[in-house]
């Protein structure tokens, strides 16, 4: 039987998932996750644990890059809104930074975690 799909990682799971890893850059982010929201909250902590897993300049790229979407789109929408199939646009968003960001192979599955 295969894992069950992650819907969505509450605020106590990113931060027992990202707190050590991202140090000091904990706080923006945490105040980003709480923007994106819940249905978001899954594709905001891959990104984070993806780009902490790189390097710090990495991480601040990627950070950049989620606070830009925020305030150039996101923050405009209906909290119903984000996350849905009436705006694409978030999940092209998240593609390109997969894709050309963290240079993320989204056409083979990730290695799993023991």
């Amino acid at each position: 039987m295969p894992a069950p799909r992650i819907l969505f990682v509450s605020k106590e799971e990113f931060e027992k998932l990202l707190k050590e890893k991202l140090g000091d850059k904990f706080a923006r982010a945490t105040k980003l996750f709480d923007n994106y929201g819940p249905r978001l909250s899954a594709h905001f902590a891959n990104a984070c644990l993806f780009a902490s897993e790189q390097t710090d300049e990495k991480l601040e790229e990627v950070l950049r890059i989620l606070e830009r979407h925020w305030n150039e789109s996101l923050k405009y929408k209906h909290p119903e809104q984000k996350g849905t199939e009436h705006n694409p646009q978030v999940f092209i968003m998240f593609e390109k930074l997969f894709r050309n960001t963290l240079h993320l192979d989204l056409d083979k599955p990730t290695p799993s975690v023991s």
